[in-house]
């Protein structure tokens, strides 16, 4: 009789137990990729970005050129810095290294007119490559960009540029 209660009692449980199971839909573990709500960019550069990476590509034959570049793979902060998340979203538009990878200058575009926001995040950025030592340069944006003039704000920087493209 008392195996008969100890059925009787669980029964209930047991019913419970499958119908919240059924209840909850089932995780999956990824998505077929067609089903995903991302699509390939036509261009990964605006314009602007293109014309001036061709050209520091151009100018610079012995060293690497980077393009968005997040700051914290540059830069290390402190355990204890409180600003490490402000410090993640930070992009450079171009980094140039050295054949041994090492960072050399900074590059990025900016537009003539900036925002309260823009100019905080300018000097997070500019203490930031201070600190790390390693010069940035901004550069105006334009639609496209000459030779001489990108020659002319890297050179302090970049030695050893190369030949006229």
């Amino acid at each position: 009789m008392g195996s008969v209660a100890w059925l009787l009692a669980g029964l209930p449980l047991l019913a419970v137990a499958t119908l919240v199971t059924q209840a909850r839909p089932a995780r999956r573990r990824f998505r077929a990729p067609d089903s995903l709500p991302y699509s390939k960019r036509k261009f990964f550069f605006s314009g602007a970005e293109r014309s001036l990476y061709q050209i520091l590509r151009c100018i610079s034959p012995d060293h690497s050129v980077f393009a968005n570049v997040r700051l914290c793979d540059l830069t290390a902060a402190s355990d204890d810095d409180k600003k490490q998340a402000n410090h993640n979203r930070k992009n450079l538009d171009f980094l140039i290294c050295d054949a041994t990878l090492t960072p050399v200058i900074a590059i990025e575009l900016r537009a003539s007119s900036a925002r309260g926001n823009r100019k905080l995040r300018d000097q997070f950025v500019d203490a930031a490559l201070t600190a790390a030592a390693i010069p940035l340069v901004r550069i105006p944006l334009k639609r496209s960009y000459g030779l001489d003039e990108i020659r002319r704000l890297i050179f302090p920087h970049v030695h050893g540029l190369g030949p006229v493209c």
